[in-house]
């Protein structure tokens, strides 16, 4: 009978019990780590990085749901400015990144290219660039990381930010005669690789045989004090129409760092020729205008080529492209123009995507509303 029991028991717990349910699966939570060769609060790398965020969230991966952002900034523009202190720095990102073990690398500008990018060839972390001013066929004559544009080949992709110079003359002599403009750059890895983007433009314009919009004169400086002369200087010449100033970081006789906000406060209180902006953001400072790179969507640009990877796609396989059509606007400051004396036509103004009443750096010079 106990035996019966027993079996009966036994028959009974196997025909009443429930099928396990399936087990709950969590959403797979993907990992970036961001490299800036800025500091948290720069003008140039912020917006790529809020714009790529913005771009990913778009996209399906939102961060604090399924998408971790981690973030390392080697501050090569105001504290670690030596080439020995930028590899240092460049060293303790890559650290980071082997603890962290992400599944996208974004590097945002030259100095995190170089420092970062080229150690990590052929490693085992997708790589995606974005806010590179110098042609990647450079950085890879000094590691081979690119089979061509179009098919990388190789664990690295990103988007070029390359200037429109050319563009934003045709602009300016919209509003007034230019035949001559003085470009500006400093000695800087960053400032080299921006000089060397626009000799690239000059001679894409050489090669298919159209003439430059304007003569051009290029003036390279190291020194804040060197800065300063050449404005003066130009300042008090007749053949220069327009300053392309592009110099964002110089050295002093004293060995301080003066970076992009001072050195455009410093030209905007002392420069009395138009200048262009290769930013909008410098537009926002107060120069003149420009068609200028719009940075949230370079970086979502980037951002776009982020979620092909994290989707699976091979960053060898996603072709590395200049930054793209929709990511330049024409800014204009009003302020400045009125400053300067300069009548900008409505027409003009109606075309440009930022216009400024006032002048960040020099807010005791705003146009009034009427």
């Amino acid at each position: 009978v106990i035996v019966v029991l027993v079996v009966i028991g036994v028959v009974l717990s196997i025909v009443m019990k429930k099928p396990p349910l399936p087990p709950v699966v969590k959403e797979e939570v993907k990992k970036v780590f961001m490299v800036h060769s800025y500091d948290p609060e720069d003008v140039c790398g912020q917006p790529q990085d809020e714009g790529a965020v913005a771009k990913l969230k778009e996209l399906g991966f939102e961060e604090g749901k399924n998408l971790e952002i981690y973030r390392f900034y080697m501050d090569t523009k105001k504290t670690y400015t030596t080439p020995e202190q930028m590899k240092m720095r460049g060293e303790m990102a890559i650290e980071e990144i082997k603890k962290i073990d992400p599944d996208v690398v974004m590097l945002i500008d030259d100095d995190a290219a170089r420092e970062v990018m080229l150690p990590l060839v052929n490693s085992k972390y997708p790589i995606v660039f974005t806010g590179m001013n110098a042609l990647p066929e450079m950085y890879n004559e000094k590691v081979y990381f690119m089979d061509s544009r179009e098919r990388p080949g190789h664990n690295i992709t990103g988007v070029i930010e390359l200037l429109r110079v050319a563009e934003s003359v045709k602009l300016i002599q919209k509003i007034i005669p230019v035949n001559k403009i003085l470009f500006i750059s400093d000695t800087a890895p960053v400032g080299k690789a921006v000089k060397a983007g626009f000799l690239y433009e000059q001679e894409i314009y050489q090669k298919i045989g159209v003439p430059f919009p304007a003569e051009v004169e290029m003036r390279e400086v190291a020194l804040f004090e060197d800065y300063q002369e050449v404005i003066k200087e130009a300042n008090q010449r007749e053949d220069i129409d327009v300053i392309f100033p592009i110099a964002v970081s110089l050295g002093t006789k004293e060995g301080k760092r003066v970076v992009a906000p001072e050195i455009t406060k410093w030209t905007l209180l002392n420069n009395k020729k138009p200048d262009i902006a290769a930013t909008f953001f410098f537009a926002k400072f107060g120069y003149l205008g420009g068609v200028t790179i719009d940075f949230p969507a370079l970086g979502g640009q980037a951002a776009i080529k982020i979620a092909s990877i994290l989707k699976g796609e091979k960053a060898g396989d996603i072709p590395i492209e200049e930054a793209a059509e929709y990511t330049f606007i024409i800014a204009l400051n009003l302020a400045r123009a009125d400053q300067l004396g300069i009548k900008i036509p409505p027409e003009i103004i109606e075309m440009a995507g930022q216009v400024y009443t006032k002048m960040d750096l020099y807010p005791e010079y705003e146009i009034k509303e009427e």
